[in-house]
């Protein structure tokens, strides 16, 4: 049986509940042979538009024979009690158009009104008591706030209402989307100041209208805010306390709006909910709590203008006593909202213009040459300037890198006679460390420590950062042992102290230490021992904070990468790929230029190019990955075929391009080639030539035997030849047997380091290569007078995720006669291969 009732608002009869009536006649559609195919049936649930449902019965094609008027074919509610439509069937005399949402209490609908010929949105309620009889409540509440709301600009309007098949259903109408899908479909980008004041103006003036009219909105979130224009909001979806309850939930909601508008992407990017610890009350959510920023920093540091203002908004509608919070109104006449914007940034409009452009209005502003100007202006004149607003015009000038303005502008602020905070200091002072001025950070240290804030862990945080950087790790270590109760940053900037100073076991004492660990804590763990060379150490602590539970992000997976290319782990770092692919789904560039070269490295150029093809985002660092993956594994001819395929995408090469150029030749010996990207880069851009190159070209020229040249390169070059230029010709030198010139490096290269132990041994193997066995025991004898230990070399190879580590001579491997018996054979393999060369030579 289905029921209708069609109220056209206002009705003096709202009360009434609806009466059953007989199925009228043209209700019925007329005899017809049954579809061929039924249009797509919506159970309910949501789904892309672009992808057809699997419970769809089939395809969204309609039947045109049936009379566009008709209702359609009864059909049951799902098992959730939600009405189950076709798009293209009629609602009474509204045609559905497609689905535009889904909540608790039911499904809301895109419609046309037939009648009226315009666009309405209907909410459809499930087919359960308890929500029907909410529903009808909401009904009372709609049409109360619709009579008041005098040209319908606060709340969204009713337009009415009927009962269809056992469900409500109330006619809106139709507006433009939730915050919440314009902020997603805008990547989450944050809306610039004045929009925000703006919007929660509005939001405000919304709230303190249902407040006069004794209601309270007790379900206001970005996915019920609904835009009019990118500037103009409305407020659907009433859920209500009656008024007479005391409770502040609807202006407590407007604070997190007005602050989650400037961190979009931190509270609505993870499936648009806060995860909150289990158990409220517990000790763990307490310390989860106390643990996040604090709300004048947060806003500090994202907010350029007006943040005093909106911190002392935000407290005052936070206060926990009723008697001193800010009501509605009362907040609507606070300096936020009535402070003239223009003496500091844009008009409204103008914000709202460029976010739709996708440039911050504010950023605009702030590149204006008279931007410092201003600032000292303000200074010099506003009496008012507290130490919160001197605080965020610094910071202003910090996030632009305009760090010797920022520390001028607190030099001002002393002189003015407001006392820096906790937040100046740390501001401050990280502009010194990016200036890398010691002595600036030294006085800002003296200054906190005399007002008494050296202690306080934002502070003690940013001079932990500062003496790690720029000095050494001993004061560093002073800095944290003076702060007080040290957080996470402060212990994972200290480990990164140690890392950089190679102090590896310090840094995995005080990791054991913290009490609490985050990703970024394992991230810098992970980073500096791959850096450092500690890769099993570094893979080890990736696999470790796996197990504990923590979810790797974009920045922890090329640190792993790195990792397990070093010791060119391939089965591992394939299951690192396989990790990435999971927790992160579509992989950035940054993976995927790890990916690459760790492929190279493990010697598999086909899967390396495989991930270079799949990137949907390249930059110049992949295919610089390609190119050197290809030098590496001797593949000369393939580098310069790809660098060419470089060039015709117009990818401009940098330094590294031509060292994976010049690297690429050396191994394949193709010393023209080599040369005349050497020489071209010498004439088109030479600043891109760094000593490496130099080296390079050295190391190609006396691979090939072409002592002359080599000799010819190095007597020209603009700088006195180090080291590795010497050690270059004398591996040469060695290939070549050329015994003279080798001699010649090698007192080079002792004159340089007498101490360097390979130069010695790479003598010896060009003696040894020779047969001047005499000179190889004197070169011997001399290493072992100076007490020259050779260090031997190593190879390793992993083996089903497993790997093993072999040095010169090594009888310790379990398998030792296995490995040894399969040397054998390759070598009277090998031989055979030379003897039946010869012979067919011959």
């Amino acid at each position: 049986m289905e029921t209708q009732r069609m109220i056209e608002f206002p009705h003096k009869n709202m009360d009434k509940r609806p009466r059953k009536r007989p199925r009228l006649t043209w209700d019925m559609p007329p005899l017809l042979p049954p579809p061929k195919l039924l249009p797509a049936i919506y159970c309910g649930q949501e789904f892309g538009s672009t992808a057809t449902p699997s419970y769809a019965y089939s395809s969204s094609v309609f039947y045109r024979g049936v009379p566009p008027n008709c209702s359609p074919p009864w059909r049951p509610d799902d098992k959730d009690g939600h009405y189950v439509f076709a798009v293209g069937e009629n609602i009474t005399p509204h045609r559905i158009l497609g689905k535009m949402g889904e909540g608790t209490f039911g499904q809301v609908l895109e419609c046309f009104d037939n009648e009226k010929k315009e666009a309405v949105a209907i909410k459809v309620v499930r087919s359960i008591h308890k929500y029907r009889e909410a529903a009808m409540i909401e009904i009372d509440v709609l049409q109360r706030l619709a009579r008041n709301d005098v040209g319908g600009t606060r709340c969204v309007q009713i337009r009415n209402w009927f009962d269809y098949r056992n469900h409500i259903c109330i006619v809106f109408e139709k507006l433009g989307p939730s915050l919440y899908d314009f902020l997603r479909k805008n990547s989450y980008r944050s809306f610039p100041i004045d929009l925000v004041r703006e919007l929660g103006r509005q939001l405000l003036e919304s709230v303190a209208f249902m407040h006069e009219l004794r209601l309270i909105h007790t379900d206001l979130k970005p996915e019920n805010i609904l835009l009019v224009s990118p500037e103009y909001v409305k407020v659907p979806d009433y859920k209500v306390l009656d008024g007479t309850i005391l409770v502040i939930y609807g202006v407590w909601v407007v604070y997190l709006l007005n602050f989650a508008l400037r961190r979009a992407e931190k509270y609505f990017k993870r499936a648009a909910r806060l995860d909150w610890p289990d158990g409220a009350t517990s000790r763990e959510s307490m310390r989860a709590v106390w643990k996040l920023p604090r709300l004048p920093n947060l806003i500090m540091q994202h907010v350029d203008h007006s943040a005093g203002d909106l911190i002392d908004l935000l407290q005052g509608l936070l206060q926990y006593e009723p008697a001193d919070r800010l009501k509605a109104r009362e907040a609507l006449g606070h300096p936020f909202f009535t402070r003239d914007p223009r003496r500091f940034a844009y008009p409204l409009k103008a914000h709202a213009h460029a976010f739709k452009l996708g440039t911050s209005g504010i950023e605009l502003c702030l590149s204006e040459s008279t931007a410092f100007l201003d600032a000292c202006k303000l200074f010099d004149e506003r009496s008012d300037l507290n130490v919160v607003s001197a605080t965020a015009i610094i910071g202003r000038f910090a996030r632009q890198h305009r760090y010797e303005e920022a520390i001028y502008l607190f030099s001002r602020m002393l002189v003015s006679n407001i006392r820096p905070n906790e937040f100046t200091f740390g501001t401050v002072t990280h502009s010194s460390t990016a200036l890398g001025n010691f002595n600036i950070g030294k006085q800002l240290h003296a200054c906190a420590t005399k007002i008494g804030l050296h202690s306080n862990v934002f502070v003690g945080s940013a001079l932990l950062d500062f003496y790690a950087k720029l000095s050494t790790i001993e004061e560093a270590q002073r800095a944290f042992e003076d702060t007080r109760e040290p957080n996470v940053v402060s212990y994972t900037t200290l480990i990164g102290g140690y890392l950089k100073k190679e102090r590896t076991e310090d840094a995995f004492r005080l990791f054991q230490e913290m009490p609490m660990r985050n990703v970024v804590s394992w991230n810098a763990m992970i980073s500096g021992c791959s850096q450092s060379g500690h890769n099993e150490e570094a893979v080890n602590l990736f696999i470790e904070m796996l197990r504990q539970g923590l979810l790797p992000n974009q920045s922890t997976f090329p640190c792993a990468m790195s990792a397990a290319a070093n010791i060119a782990a391939l089965g591992m770092g394939r299951t690192f790929h396989a990790c990435a692919v999971k927790f992160l789904g579509k992989l950035d560039v940054f993976i995927g230029n790890s990916l690459i070269s760790f492929y190279a490295k493990c010697g598999s150029m086909e899967d390396s190019l495989l991930v270079f093809n799949k990137l949907s985002e390249r930059n110049i660092v992949s295919w610089n990955a390609v190119i050197c993956g290809y030098a590496q594994n001797g593949r000369g001819e393939e580098a310069v075929s790809f660098f060419k395929r470089m060039q015709v995408v117009d990818c401009k090469p940098n330094s590294v391009t031509l060292l994976g150029l010049l690297w690429a030749c050396n191994h394949a010996g193709l010393v023209d080639e080599g040369h005349s990207y050497f020489n071209q880069a010498r004439i088109e851009d030479p600043s891109m030539l760094k000593p490496e190159h130099y080296a390079c070209m050295v190391d190609l020229l006396s691979r090939s035997g072409c002592f002359r040249q080599a000799e010819e390169f190095l007597c020209e070059l603009p700088f006195d030849p180090g080291i590795g230029f010497w050690k270059a010709l004398l591996g040469g030198c060695q290939i070549h047997s050329n015994m003279e010139l080798g001699e010649f490096a090698a007192r080079k290269i002792l004159a340089l380091d007498p101490e360097d132990v390979s130069s010695y041994v790479m003598l010896s193997n060009a003696h040894s290569a020779a047969g001047r066995w005499q000179s190889v025991s004197t070169i011997r004898r001399e290493m072992r007078e100076k007490g020259m230990k050779r260090i031997p070399g190593s190879s390793w190879i992993e083996i089903k995720s497993k790997v093993h580590v072999f040095v010169t001579g090594d009888r310790s491997h379990h398998q030792k006669d296995e490995v040894y018996m399969a040397l054998r054979f390759c070598n009277e393999h090998l031989r055979e291969v030379e003897a039946s060369n010869f012979l067919e030579e011959s």
